[in-house]
């Protein structure tokens, strides 16, 4: 964690951030979420958490984070990046979310795109997915608007670089009053995983995965691993968000069938 002038980082209730009291927000089940508070009385304020990946995002997987900006005359957000550089937030930057003075949700990948989900004091859910070194798919969802937009793009920086870090930051210019804290909560990783693999009538498989909104999924058969010559049988599936099931005929002259489900780009 690192301070330029007056701010610092607490745990509180995130519904009391913003206009309307209560506000929503990224509360965890025992009413509290991670919170920041920057004071740009003393000068440009730029208060920063950081935190490493135990292993660098996958291709398929989605790092999600929960973000309540209240009201905000500054720049807060965070930025994914390589390597984990504590002496500035964009060093290795690949991708950034962020909110300027309550404007609409904005992100910026190789290029800088303002969405069209609005500021709320209800905060927002962030889904980011990789998929693939270079590209990205990104869904903002209202907490309490419900508002909702998935964008696809590519990663700025180092083409190839890998995603190991999350640089949280407050550059808010406010003088530190509550209702202009930013707070976070709910951060994780997740990713592609096949959910149920069901053999029916005897030549039919039926196999359902988890998606991502935006996303589109192959399904994909072999009946050698050795050889591992794969051919796709299901094509251009676009995930919902939710799970999602495709079936395939098997001729019962084949004594094994192998299926894989992967994800063609966004």
């Amino acid at each position: 964690m690192t301070t330029i002038n007056d701010g610092g980082y607490f745990t509180g209730d995130s519904t009391q951030n913003g206009v309307i009291f209560p506000s929503g927000g990224s509360n965890d089940s025992t009413g509290q979420a991670w919170g920041m508070w920057a004071d740009a009385n003393a000068g440009s304020s730029d208060i920063i958490a950081y935190r490493r990946f135990n292993r660098p995002l996958g291709v398929g997987q989605t790092f999600e984070i929960y973000v309540d900006t209240g009201l905000n005359t500054g720049v807060e957000g965070f930025v994914l990046r390589t390597g984990n550089d504590t002496t500035g937030k964009n060093n290795g930057g690949r991708f950034e979310f962020l909110n300027n003075a309550q404007q609409n949700y904005a992100i910026f990948g190789s290029v800088f795109s303002n969405t069209a989900v609005p500021w709320t004091d209800g905060g927002v859910r962030v889904d980011f997915t990789l998929t693939s070194a270079d590209t990205y798919s990104v869904t903002l969802t209202g907490l309490v608007s419900g508002v909702s937009q998935t964008l696809t793009g590519a990663l700025q920086g180092t083409s190839g670089t890998t995603i190991d870090s999350v640089a949280l930051y407050d550059e808010n210019r406010n003088s530190g009053r509550a209702n202009f804290d930013l707070y976070f909560n709910k951060m994780s990783i997740t990713e592609l995983q096949v959910t149920s693999f069901e053999l029916f009538q005897g030549t039919n498989v039926a196999i359902g995965f988890t998606t991502t909104p935006g996303l589109v999924y192959t399904l994909q058969q072999c009946s050698d691993l050795v050889a591992s010559n794969w051919s796709t049988v299901v094509s251009n599936v676009v995930g919902t968000g939710r799970i999602m099931q495709l079936t395939n005929s098997v001729s019962g002259a084949i004594r094994n069938q192998y299926y894989r489900v992967g994800i063609a780009g966004p």
